[in-house]
């Protein structure tokens, strides 16, 4: 005896399943399961830094049934998870030109017009290749992101959430650029991780600092009127001498915020930027930051981070600031140290 649900049950059933190679197997029972599935098996378009998957992906652009429910769009290089941690043995090269040049020519129709509805872009890239000239690593990055900021001068998407992890600081003129600055203005929530080289740290000082000098006029402040969620984490410990700075930024709709090997001294604000919004944080995450010492005491802190200020070295102890927090974070209800 067969059995004929309605379709909005149908739609609630696979709502709740995770595992989108169900979802694509469910497609093939018969018509309404694949009405009522697709719109569940491509909210997410993954893609690896390989010909097939760009192929694949590349594909699916030109069938509008299929495009029209695209929410977001990841692009994960090899051998890493999608937080840009090595997995397995790692990468030892950088993909290949023919593979960069095919996700070039994705990820412009990606934003322009081909997924309409498209929320959400998230590109994590390998840390570091083994064996490489430090230019061949930002190849594959810089085409990306040139590729996606102008696809935003032809046609705005209405994002919400942009990732970008292990972004490397030796050319991240796309982030400076205008169109791009105008998609900022809508995300809800960001993500932000760059690297610093340190196999070509002459190479990279001066970009890294640069990167740090202008992270809070070009990026992060226009996005103070709707962000609700940021992520900012570094490889090394940042701090004053490389021009990190929260002063004056303040975002009244963040709730969750996560910092990554930030030094909480006063000149950088860490502290003041978290109290000042204390009324709605909910979720608070502390990745190995760390207070500003004198130099030349024993420390992993490179000396880029050492920071010293009016009141000596550090402006209070980790005793002082989890007090200050456990008074004002009042509305705190998850903590990740």
């Amino acid at each position: 005896m067969s059995i004929y649900l309605p379709f909005d049950i149908l739609t609630a059933i696979f709502e709740e399943i995770d595992d989108v190679r169900d979802l694509w197997h469910i497609r093939t029972a018969s018509r309404t399961f694949c009405a009522a599935a697709t719109p569940f098996a491509f909210h997410v378009l993954s893609m690896i830094a390989t010909k097939g998957s760009a192929q694949n992906l590349g594909q699916l652009f030109d069938v509008p049934d299929i495009a029209d429910h695209v929410r977001e769009i990841t692009f994960r290089d090899t051998d890493i998870d999608r937080r840009g941690r090595t997995i397995n043995h790692g990468a030892s090269f950088p993909p290949s030109p023919h593979v960069i040049n095919i996700t070039i020519c994705l990820c412009a129709p990606a934003v322009a017009g081909h997924l309409p509805r498209l929320e959400t872009i998230n590109l994590t890239y390998y840390p570091r290749y083994a064996n490489q000239l430090p230019w061949e690593n930002l190849a594959f990055q810089s085409s990306i992101l040139s590729a996606l900021v102008s696809s935003f001068r032809v046609c705005v998407p209405n994002l919400k959430s942009l990732s970008l992890y292990n972004l490397h600081t030796s050319d991240h003129s796309p982030l400076e650029s205008p169109s791009f600055q105008t998609v900022l203005t809508t995300l809800q929530r960001f993500e932000l991780s760059p690297l610093f080289d340190t196999l070509h740290p002459l190479i990279v000082d001066d970009s890294w600092s640069h990167f740090w000098g202008t992270i809070r006029p070009r990026v992060l402040t226009p996005m103070q009127h709707c962000l609700t969620e940021l992520t900012l984490h570094s490889n090394v410990h940042v701090g004053t001498l490389v021009g990190l700075s929260f002063d004056r930024l303040h975002f009244p709709h963040l709730y969750a915020l996560s910092l990554g090997r930030v030094i909480f001294d006063t000149s950088v604000g860490a502290q003041d930027f978290t109290l000042r919004h204390a009324p709605a944080i909910t979720q608070l995450g502390l990745r190995m930051c760390r207070l500003p010492i004198s130099p030349g005491s024993p420390s992993p802190i490179p000396p880029m981070a050492l920071v010293q200020n009016e009141s000596g070295f550090g402006p209070d102890s980790w005793e002082c600031i989890w007090d200050c927090f456990a008074e004002k974070l009042t509305a705190l209800v998850s903590l990740r140290v």
